[in-house]
């Protein structure tokens, strides 16, 4: 029978991902591009500042240099707005492209300038270099589209590098205003912000439940690569993709996360990671070419924008299917303590008197505090057998406990499972049976499966009879362990 175990990432696995090769070269590449962007002659890149063009003139070059062409009906790179600002778009033609399957690859290449009481958490007045933030993630589309040279893609693929981001998302608020590119035909965006600083922490991924099945894809592009990832429930303002989400197409940003050096003058080229910016490029690379493989458009999911920690994991443990199971439907109300506000009760006339009506505060969930999520997580099978809700009426203080009906969850193999919400194809683990065959192959609750692309296995069906062996992984806390 197959065991999970953490697999290493040996020279011998390095060998057999097809964007290992030129590890130093993309290292050297970046190196490169970073100390020039971020280089004290720039100052810091403020929109509409010398630095700032002189930052956009170079990346042009390495457009031209790498085959990249003005968009349809554009005479060079440039989209201007603002005061001087100036957006950097360019188009790689697909050998066979489909309309509808465009991918925007994207990162905002402006900084700070020498700071201001707004946009520094330093010493204003010195020059703020901006290597991470976000030199690191321009470098990393550069070397996107030196990929793209040497191996066309079959879709178009749609560049913008974006100017004005510090000074409020201007240049990508700008393009989706007035876009330069059919916005219908990008199927999704990808946004790469500030990826200098892995070191040994995670890469974070937002927007992952954007587009229906986006969650697989990332997962078998990081096979090769082990990136520990960090999937953000929560979708923010926060970046220049969130401006493709508000006109309802997908969109994806890759972080390496905030630090001591976030916006001060000691951003500078010396303290990235640039082995770790390797890695997240290479994996990258391999993630571009598994969204040109799909060839189909992802499906914006319409609820992303209203998703958060506590909402994800209310799902995943089980408690939104007990409330869907029982005609109540509830959002989530942080607060000290927090609890659920009944927004619907589905034939509330033919429920029992005692039972709650809109504006009612649900408290606990079989006498757990709606606020314990680890604690609901354990109290799944209390959900399978006798389950119970304690609430608050809208016009009373006192409190009522009532009885509730019992969920039908999907148990296959000692292992009860619900889908995720933006991949139908990848499962959450709620609970394991002891001593069942899932727990004997050592999978735990709160693991994620995840079908190989390669081998188009459905989860289910795998888990009932497991073979082959690595037709379906698993996602820990980030980190990809595999079945032996």
């Amino acid at each position: 029978m197959p065991r999970l175990t953490i697999t290493l990432v040996s020279i011998a696995t390095l060998w057999l991902s097809p964007s290992i090769y030129a590890e130093e070269s993309i290292t050297a590449r970046l190196e490169s591009h970073v100390a020039f962007l971020a280089g004290d002659t720039l100052e810091g890149r403020l929109a509409g500042s010398q630095g700032n063009h002189a930052a956009g003139n170079y990346i042009v070059s390495k457009l031209v240099e790498y085959g990249v062409k003005p968009v349809d009906g554009q005479t060079d790179f440039y989209q201007l707005f603002g005061e001087g600002y100036r957006n950097i778009i360019g188009l790689i033609p697909g050998t066979a492209p489909n309309n509808k399957t465009t991918v925007q690859y994207g990162a905002h290449y402006d900084h700070v300038g020498y700071g201001t009481k707004k946009t520094s958490l330093g010493e204003i007045g010195l020059i703020h270099n901006g290597a991470d933030d976000n030199a690191s993630g321009t470098s990393a589309i550069l070397e996107l589209c030196r990929h793209f040279q040497k191996h066309p893609p079959s879709n178009n693929v749609l560049v913008v590098l974006w100017d004005a981001e510090e000074l409020g998302l201007l240049g990508s608020k700008h393009f989706v205003g007035a876009p330069v590119f059919p916005l219908d035909n990008i199927s999704l965006a990808v946004n790469v912000d500030m990826i200098g600083q892995l070191t040994d922490g995670t890469l974070e991924v937002h927007g992952s439940r954007s587009g229906i099945g986006l969650r697989s894809v990332i997962a078998n592009a990081n096979l090769d690569h082990r990136i520990p990832m960090e999937y953000k429930d929560k979708v923010v303002r926060n970046s220049d993709h969130y401006a493709f989400l508000e006109h309802e197409i997908p969109a994806l940003m890759f972080h390496t996360g905030l630090h001591e050096r976030y916006h001060r003058p000691a951003d500078d080229p010396d303290t990235l990671d640039y082995k770790g910016a390797t890695r997240i490029v290479q994996f990258l690379i391999d993630f571009a070419t598994a969204l040109d493989n799909h060839n189909a458009p992802f499906k914006f999911r319409n609820d992303c924008l209203q998703d958060h920690r506590a909402a994800i994991r209310l799902h995943d443990t089980g408690i939104t299917d007990l409330l869907d199971t029982n005609g109540i439907t509830a959002s989530y109300v942080p607060g000290k303590p927090s609890h659920l506000r009944v927004t619907n009760v589905k034939n509330s006339a033919s429920r029992p008197r005692n039972w709650p009506t809109t504006g009612a505060k649900i408290s606990t969930i079989c006498n757990i505090p709606i606020d314990d999520i680890h604690g609901l997580a354990g109290a799944f099978q209390s959900l399978l057998d006798s389950p119970s809700l304690t609430f608050i009426p809208k016009r009373s203080a006192m409190r009522k406990t009532i009885k509730l009906q019992p969920i039908k969850s999907v148990q296959v193999a000692g292992a009860h499972l619900i889908s995720d919400l933006g991949d139908p194809d990848v499962f959450y683990v709620q609970q394991v049976i002891i001593d069942s065959s899932s727990a004997r192959m050592g999978i735990s609750q709160g693991d994620t499966l995840i079908p190989r692309h390669t081998r188009n296995t459905d989860v289910l069906d795998w888990l009932a009879r497991p073979k082959p062996r690595n037709a379906v992984f698993v996602e820990r806390n980030g980190s990809i362990l595999l079945f032996k």
